[in-house]
Order: C-alpha cells, then sequence, then structure tokens
C-alpha cells in the first residue's frame, strides 16, 4: 500500500467536502441553534430556574446538547459517507483517480479516513461551542479530560456509519443510500439495546425469525450504540457497563472484515 498515494486521496476529500456548500450551511445552522439554545439558557438560568442548583442545571443542559448532536452528527456522517463517492463516481472523478497507480483499497481508505476527519471535527467542534455556550449561560466552565475522551470515543460510531453509507452509495442513488444506511444502522443500534445487558449465550436461547437476525446484526457488526453510550458516560459523568475485553476485540474484528467484504465487492465493480 503506499501511504503517499492514500494521504493525496485523504487530503482531496477534505478539500472537496470542505468547499460542500451543504457542509458550509449545516455548520452555521449548527452555530446559530447551539447560540439562540445558549441565550435561552441563560434567561431561564436568570429568570425561571432560580432555585435549581447550579450542577444540575449544567448536567441537563450538556445532555440536552449532546442529544442533539449526536443526531446532527449522525446526519452529517451519513451525508458525508455516502456523497464523497457518490459524488465521484456521478462526476466520473473515480474512473479518473482509478486510471493513475491509485489501488482501489488505497481511494476507499483515503475517503473513509478524509470523510472520518471531517465529521469528527465538526462533531467536537458542535460540541465544543454547546459546551462554551453552557458555561457562559452558566458562568460555571464545565469543560474537563472526560469530556473530551468521551467525544473521541463517541466519534468511533460515526466511523462505522460513514464506512456503511460509503459502501450504498457505490451502488446505490444519495437518498435510496441514505434511507437504507439509516435503515441498516438503526436495526444495528436496536439490536445493540436489546443484547445490551445479556450474556452471548442467553442470546441464543428462544430464539424467533427476528430475534435471530438481530442476533446475527449484533454478531456482525461493530456495537455502534455500546460506543456512544461510553463516550456518553464520558461526557455526562454517569456509570455505563462497558465490557472492554470483549467490545475492544469485537470492534476491531468486525471493522476489519467490514472493511474487507467492502474493498473485496468494490474491487468487482465497473466504474
Amino acid at each position: 500500500m503506499n501511504l503517499k498515494l492514500t494521504y493525496l486521496v485523504f487530503k482531496n476529500t477534505i478539500q472537496k467536502e470542505w468547499r460542500s456548500k451543504t457542509l458550509f450551511f449545516l455548520l452555521i445552522i449548527t452555530v446559530i441553534m447551539i447560540s439562540l439554545a445558549g441565550v435561552l439558557l441563560s434567561y431561564f438560568k436568570n429568570n425561571v430556574l432560580t432555585e435549581l442548583p447550579m450542577e444540575g442545571l449544567a448536567e441537563q443542559s450538556l445532555g440536552v446538547f449532546f442529544w442533539i448532536i449526536n443526531i446532527w452528527s449522525y446526519l452529517v456522517a451519513t451525508f458525508i459517507g455516502v456523497s464523497t463517492v457518490r459524488s465521484d463516481q456521478d462526476g466520473g472523478v473515480m474512473a479518473q483517480m482509478l486510471s493513475f497507480p491509485l489501488s482501489r483499497w488505497e481511494y476507499l481508505l483515503g475517503r473513509i479516513t478524509g470523510a472520518y476527519t471531517i465529521v469528527t471535527g465538526y462533531y467536537i467542534l458542535s460540541l465544543l461551542i454547546g459546551i462554551i455556550g453552557i458555561s457562559m449561560a452558566l458562568g460555571d466552565f464545565i469543560l474537563s479530560f472526560d469530556i473530551i475522551f468521551g467525544m473521541l470515543i463517541t466519534s468511533i460510531s460515526n466511523l462505522v456509519v460513514i464506512t456503511l453509507a460509503l459502501f450504498f452509495g457505490l451502488y446505490l442513488g444519495t437518498i435510496q443510500a441514505f434511507i437504507v444506511n439509516f435503515l441498516m444502522t438503526f436495526f444495528i443500534a436496536l439490536s445493540n439495546g436489546y443484547f445490551l445487558e445479556k450474556e452471548y449465550f442467553e442470546t441464543l436461547k428462544d430464539l424467533s425469525v427476528m430475534k435471530s437476525i438481530a442476533v446475527i446484526f449484533h454478531g456482525i457488526f461493530p456495537h455502534i450504540s455500546h460506543w456512544e453510550n461510553l463516550g456518553k458516560s464520558f461526557i455526562m459523568g454517569i456509570e455505563f457497563k462497558f465490557n472492554y475485553a470483549n467490545e475492544v476485540p469485537h470492534f476491531i474484528a468486525t471493522y476489519t472484515l467490514l472493511i474487507l467484504i467492502i474493498v473485496w465487492v468494490f474491487k468487482r465493480k465497473e466504474v
């Protein structure tokens, strides 16, 4: 693998998507929404919630911001994942790039890492703006190392969303890929939630058709909900039972398998 070529694709991905007016529009809307929420929070703190302890108000506010920004980042991750290859294919850029001494593996790796960097940067920036807004409104700075660490952990789920969206974007139109990726990640998250506190062999008892499908999804795809909940536990300072000995190897194995399957299928695609 030529890392220099992969880096060039990575750099090109960031440049291409950064010029996207849609992404810029989303960023502006997010900043406006968070700023307005900060003003609203300041008003409620000074005029309505005067008897609520500062710590409790900060935690509730951060929880609301985290929920909103997570949904927004998921939509951005899906959009970037789909568009980063769909636009290449529709514009004939993919064929041109692959006509050079660039392997399909290097192309995909550059696009995935580039898209992940954009979405992660967007996610961290959005959450930081929210934290700064909350801190200014409440007069109490709430940023900590745990919150920063939680952001990075939560971004792992976005990596999976981007990768799946990129794959669907190779074979479906933009809207179709967006919908299919939403349904796929929703079912993965649903399966993760169902088996969250169950032992592996316990999940195999009394299998129905739907439960069997859920077991398969829970087993062969990365546990995006678990990683998101772990990140949330650091950001919100709440307890979450996370089995590192099982989840870390499972993520490495399933994500590696996902990448290998995508590369294998992509190599057989006519460009």
